[in-house]
């Protein structure tokens, strides 16, 4: 949210081009919980994750290529799949945040999220601006 006043500050990009901060969390509840909430705040917020039907991933994706999501939670494995790469390419406004959503969690599976988010952090969208 900090990111959308910055940018209003310094006029530099639209509404829908303040990109976008992924959230990478192992715990699906949790995250589901928090998309709830961050909607209840009329805070544009989606998750993708395991449970969502084929219509639902294709509006979140939808909604994140066009720049409405402000959050994006998914699992530290989604890091690593080139589908979500490749949609992650294409956000306005790219990626501005990563951030690690239950952090003692990911320490207990250190080296598959280091070899995932290294992977993800090699794409142009996502770096070097993306502040992790």
């Amino acid at each position: 949210m900090a990111f959308a006043e910055l940018d209003k500050q310094a006029n530099i990009r639209g509404p829908e081009d303040g990109g976008v901060t992924v959230v990478v969390s192992p715990l699906i509840a949790l995250m589901k919980d928090q998309v709830d909430a961050l909607i209840r705040w009329k805070i544009n917020a989606g998750c993708l994750d395991s449970t969502k039907t084929r219509d639902q991933f294709l509006r979140i994706n939808d909604d994140l290529r066009a720049g409405k999501l402000k959050l994006l939670y998914c699992a530290p494995e989604r890091l690593n799949n080139e589908g979500f790469i490749e949609s992650i390419k294409s956000v306005r406004g790219g990626v501005r945040l990563v951030a690690v959503d239950e952090a003692h969690c990911i320490s207990e599976v250190w080296p598959q999220f280091n070899v995932s988010f290294t992977h993800f952090r090699k794409h142009d969208r996502v770096s070097p601006r993306t502040t992790c």
